[in-house]
């Protein structure tokens, strides 16, 4: 199995101060300005650790991961992650 998610979210030196704003704007008027920005899309990441932590957790191993910068300050993993055999869950 292949899939793809948002792994850390990249913080450099301009991104400080506009993260300091943030936080000082209330919720609702953020909202409102990501719906007119972005059309009310909203991004999050999961940490790899969690992800391999969670996979194998469920049977799964990890094989590779690759990781690239993506865009809005984001870094995106790419798992490539083989199943556990059990029965009922045989693969060809």
């Amino acid at each position: 199995m292949v899939f793809q998610l948002p792994s850390e979210r990249m913080v450099y030196g301009s991104l400080k101060l506009k993260q300091f704003v943030k936080r000082l704007t209330p919720v609702a008027i953020r909202q409102w300005y990501n719906r007119l920005r972005y059309g009310g899309m909203e991004m999050y990441y999961v940490p790899r650790e969690k992800v391999v932590e969670h996979v194998s957790a469920h049977g799964g191993t990890v094989l590779d991961v690759a990781e690239r910068e993506a865009g809005g300050g984001y870094r995106s993993a790419t798992y490539y992650v083989s199943a556990l055999k059990t029965a009922g869950n045989e693969t060809a």
